[in-house]
């Protein structure tokens, strides 16, 4: 009897974590933040680099979306490519958590 109180407390707690989870990604795709998006060529250099500014990512584990507010087209990158939520316009931190310097990010290049 035991083991099956365990046993459905165990699926409980794994369903609540898999349910923290989705709603972190829910907040991540729905709410408009500031981004360092990093996309790196297969010698792992970065190639691409975006500075996204009160926006909402979406995509999957291998793929980033978001839509340019300039342009209005989606930008729609795949792996390998990284990503900082940035806080208080620290842009140049973000850079330095994926290993590149923010003010070379120009217009979807990374210019080292």
């Amino acid at each position: 009897m035991k083991n099956k109180y365990q046993a459905a407390l165990f699926v409980v707690l794994a369903g609540c974590a898999g349910t923290c989870q989705e709603m972190r990604m829910g907040c991540r795709n729905e709410l408009g933040t500031d981004w360092l998006v990093v996309q790196y060529s297969n010698a792992g250099e970065p190639t691409g680099c975006w500075i996204v500014r009160d926006n909402a990512l979406g995509g999957d584990s291998t793929s980033t979306k978001w839509i340019d507010p300039q342009t209005n087209n989606i930008v729609f990158i795949n792996v390998p490519h990284n990503v900082v939520q940035v806080h208080n316009n620290d842009f140049s931190s973000a850079g330095r958590t994926l290993g590149v310097d923010s003010s070379k990010c120009t217009g979807g290049r990374y210019q080292p």
